[in-house]
């Protein structure tokens, strides 16, 4: 999390861990001593990007929390603290493809931000299994002396990389059954999420998506994956996708 070098330092501590988990984890007490002080907060950005996160983590005015974060990050585009911070909230409170869209919106900025941006970016093409949008970020980033190791990337992600690189025949037919599961997905889970890839023994290309859900919700998820993957006609022996649940790992 990145802290504004004011006094919303403390109503930001306090809304930390649930922007992590995605949604609201204070007490309705707590929320509403949030809400007294970030009214008197002098900076109108910080008033508007924490008014959002707030409406966005309680889950009642999600598209207004959207709006008020975007105004935000508008009235102060060179503060990557709003930028951020909307991102982590987005992507923990489930709202996957929205998430996805603001930060290939967010593209031309990386020259602002390049770790952050260059990050999300990268991450965004290992969980689309975009392999253009890789490329892009690294050549981006070397242009500007800067490398994957620079931004954060981990061994897992990395592998997933050279998969993709190593088989773009799979990657191709797995990729419209990755954008079902992100159907499937978007606005049922809370908190962190992560992916990989594996190449069986026999050639079959898996596609995994972990998730914080219980057992139930996993089921009942991957049955609906399932039936869409049927309905489009996108099943075959090749590939393989489905989710699980993070607390697997």
């Amino acid at each position: 999390m990145l802290r504004p070098e004011s006094k919303g330092n403390e109503i930001l501590d306090t809304l930390t861990s649930s922007m992590l988990a995605g949604e609201m984890k204070l007490f309705p007490i707590d929320i509403m001593r949030a809400k007294r002080e970030i009214d008197k907060l002098d900076d109108p950005a910080l008033r508007l990007h924490l008014k959002g996160i707030m409406f966005i983590l309680s889950g009642n005015d999600v598209d207004e929390g959207i709006s008020l974060c975007e105004r935000a990050i508008m009235l102060n585009p060179t503060d990557s603290l709003y930028w951020n911070n909307y991102v982590v909230t987005l992507r923990s409170a489930g709202l996957f493809k929205k998430h996805n869209e603001f930060i290939e919106k967010s593209s031309s900025k990386l020259i602002c931000y390049p770790k952050l941006i260059g990050y999300e970016l990268f991450m965004m093409g290992v969980f689309s299994l975009r392999v253009d949008l890789i490329n892009d970020v690294i050549l981006n980033l070397e242009k500007m002396n800067l490398s994957i190791d620079d931004v954060g990337i981990n061994d897992e992600d990395r592998r997933t990389t050279m998969l993709m690189w190593e088989n773009p025949s799979l990657i191709n037919q797995i990729r419209p059954m990755v954008d079902c599961l992100f159907n499937v997905v978007d606005h049922q889970y809370k908190g962190s999420i992560s992916s990989f890839l594996k190449k069986d023994i026999d050639g079959t290309m898996t596609y995994v998506f972990r998730a914080n859900l219980n057992c139930d919700q996993v089921a009942d998820l991957n049955e609906q994956l399932f039936e869409l993957l049927y309905d489009k006609n996108l099943l075959t022996s090749d590939c393989c996708i489905y989710i699980e649940s993070e607390g697997l790992y």
